[in-house]
């Protein structure tokens, strides 16, 4: 409540300080229109003849006359002459009166008489009303004799209606006052001429801030007032206590009324779209459903680039991978099972061939040919390793394949070519893949020795245990190769391309690498006519195979 009191008083007082400007500006003119008028020189001039003829007699008037005039129709001002004694045509009652009857026009000083002369004096005449008046003394400049003494008016309507901008829809009603407290006008007539305000007023007002006091009367209201400048009045407005309550009540009822129809739209706004989000978020928990129940071709659609339509965006490309990745294991699976198909049908082929290379064997040894009995013999071992070999093996295994290669090469280049195998007892059991060992060993004949057709090589297979790593080398005393050809095949045994080096080193080195890690794999050691070493490092492991 003193929040609301102290914003009417406020928007009051803008109002009255307007209001006591105008007042100001307007009671300015007046003054200086009746300077103006007491240094008209043709009008004292006019007034000091005493003796003419009636023409000059009858110019003095109608000097005067225009002086008058100029004044009344251009500021709508009275004025009125007080003159020291009778002069022909003057003396019309109205304009001119003489200075006795302004003895007795029982006017009320309002201002004393400044430097200039003028002094201002208000009066209440029936029919009249309001009188507010600026006397000011005519003297001649040249012998500075008193010729008359002059008034110029405002009437109460000039005067009501420049105050009446004061009024407005909360004030109860305004007043013009003197420093008494005596309204000379006011929205309420029947007030005129009378004190409107306690006699102690003043020294009410002097204790109060900024021109606002409590007054309590019939009704209680509060009082606003505004001090002109220069002049001792005052404009005043009163406002009833329960205006301001009635307006403070309203503007309390609009408030709730706005809050509720704002809280109102933004529930509105806030369920709108609420609403849209979990519109959106009930159809992507739906299409997870169905992806629950194996539906892979459902998609959420979604125009939007908020949270949940990048949530709807990567949903639908989750989905979609994993129905890729399902047809890829489908596919990969129906691969697999027609591989197995294969498989168990190409197996009776190796029943068939074991039982030939067995006929061919017993026949050799019945016509006393040991050479071919050894040599299908050592062939039936080769394919029966190669084809029932399974993906891990043992150091063992793959020794004894090795073995039954060599020997059908030994026989094949008439013993042109040597084994050695000294390998550590303790990593016969080891885990390996199977076939790491026999394509090392065909590349050291073929390349290493063969070539040379006059060479007798020997290839060593030898293998330890360092710190839990197994490292097999293959060499042999073959030709070798420059450190040029080493390096070349060195970086197409690292690289990705599978046509810069023959498959069996790769195949070998991306192998191990696979099943173990990066940091294992082949290695190549060559000098141009010192033989090849080609060295494996993997990790010793021991497992039932």
């Amino acid at each position: 409540m003193k929040t609301a009191e102290e914003n009417f008083t406020n928007v009051i007082s803008g109002n009255l300080v307007q209001t006591s400007n105008a007042l100001q500006n307007l009671l300015e003119e007046t003054e200086k229109q009746a300077a103006f008028l007491s240094y008209n020189f043709q009008l004292q001039d006019a007034l000091r003849r005493e003796n003419g003829s009636v023409a000059d007699q009858y110019d003095d008037y109608l000097v005067a006359q225009r002086a008058l005039d100029a004044i009344e129709k251009t500021y709508g001002l009275k004025v009125k002459l007080y003159l020291d004694r009778p002069r022909r045509f003057l003396n019309d009652g109205i304009r001119y009166l003489d200075q006795a009857e302004l003895t007795a026009s029982r006017l009320n000083a309002l201002q004393p008489s400044n430097r200039s002369g003028s002094g201002w004096f208000y009066a209440f005449k029936p029919g009249e009303g309001l009188t507010l008046s600026c006397l000011v003394e005519i003297v001649s400049v040249r012998d500075f004799t008193h010729l008359a003494t002059a008034t110029v008016s405002l009437n109460e309507e000039l005067v009501r209606r420049v105050s009446s901008q004061a009024a407005s829809s909360l004030i109860h009603r305004w007043f013009l006052i003197t420093e008494n407290g005596i309204a000379i006008s006011s929205s309420s007539p029947e007030l005129l001429d009378q004190p409107v305000l306690p006699p102690d007023w003043t020294k009410r007002r002097a204790e109060g801030q900024n021109g606002v006091m409590q007054n309590s009367t019939s009704e209680n209201h509060l009082t606003v007032y505004e001090k002109l400048p220069s002049f001792p009045l005052f404009v005043l407005a009163e406002i009833p206590m329960s205006e301001m309550t009635n307006r403070a009540q309203a503007i309390v009822r609009n408030f709730l009324w706005v809050a509720a129809a704002i809280l109102s739209l933004s529930f509105l706004v806030a369920y709108i779209v609420s609403t849209g989000v979990t519109r959106r978020i009930r159809k992507l928990v739906e299409a997870m459903g169905a992806v629950e129940k194996n539906d892979f071709k459902i998609r959420v659609h979604t125009d939007y680039l908020d949270e949940v339509g990048i949530l709807s965006g990567k949903f639908n490309w989750m989905v979609e991978r994993i129905r890729a990745l399902i047809q890829d294991v489908y596919k990969t699976d129906l691969e697999k099972k027609e591989a197995e198909l294969n498989l168990l049908q190409a197996q009776i082929n190796p029943h068939f061939l074991y039982n030939t290379l067995n006929g061919i064997h017993w026949m050799a040894v019945r016509h006393e040919a040991p050479e071919i009995s050894a040599m299908v013999r050592n062939l039936s071992d080769f394919l029966r390793l190669s084809l029932n070999i399974s993906r891990r093996t043992s150091i063992a295994t793959e020794l004894e394949h090795v073995r039954a290669y060599f020997a059908i090469q030994r026989i094949r280049f008439n013993e042109r070519i040597r084994l050695v195998i000294d390998v550590e007892p303790e990593l016969l059991a080891c885990s390996t893949l199977a076939l790491i060992l026999q394509p090392l060993v065909e590349n050291a004949l073929l390349h290493g020795i063969l070539p040379d057709e006059d060479r007798i090589g020997t290839i060593a297979i030898r293998g330890e245990l360092q710190d839990g790593l197994v490292m097999l080398e293959v060499s042999d005393d073959g030709r070798g190769m420059t450190e040029a050809r080493l390096s070349k095949l060195t970086t197409a045994l690292r690289s990705d391309d599978p046509t810069s080096i023959g498959n069996g080193l790769r195949n070998v080195h991306q192998r191990i690498r696979f099943q173990f890690g990066k940091e294992y794999g082949l290695d190549l050691l060559s000098g141009l006519g010192e033989g090849t070493t080609c060295i494996l490092i993997f990790p010793a492991t021991y497992e039932s195979v």
